[in-house]
């Protein structure tokens, strides 16, 4: 599994912690787009993936089903996230 071209583009942090959205090319195949990212209190980060709100219902669009690819990919997001929020 290789993530490529990995966006993070800020937004006005909100008392949630939401701070940014990502997306990136999976394998260069599929693009994966519409994720937040979170800061948490400690300053660490975590990811939410899309879902779909039907009735009381949220359905998932996608995410990773195993340990490994959620690791993959946060060692692909979070330090590109890192650099670039810190920044601003």
């Amino acid at each position: 599994m290789k993530i490529s071209e990995i966006a993070v583009v800020p937004i006005r942090e909100k008392i949630d912690g939401h701070c940014a959205m990502v997306s990136f090319l999976l394998d260069k195949t599929f693009f994966m787009g519409s994720i937040a990212l979170y800061r948490r209190p400690d300053g660490s980060f975590r990811l939410v993936f899309p879902t779909k709100k039907i009735g009381n219902t949220h359905l998932n669009i996608y995410h990773p089903i195993t340990k490994q690819a959620t690791q993959k990919i946060e060692a692909a997001v979070f330090p590109y996230a890192e650099k670039l929020l810190n920044k601003n």
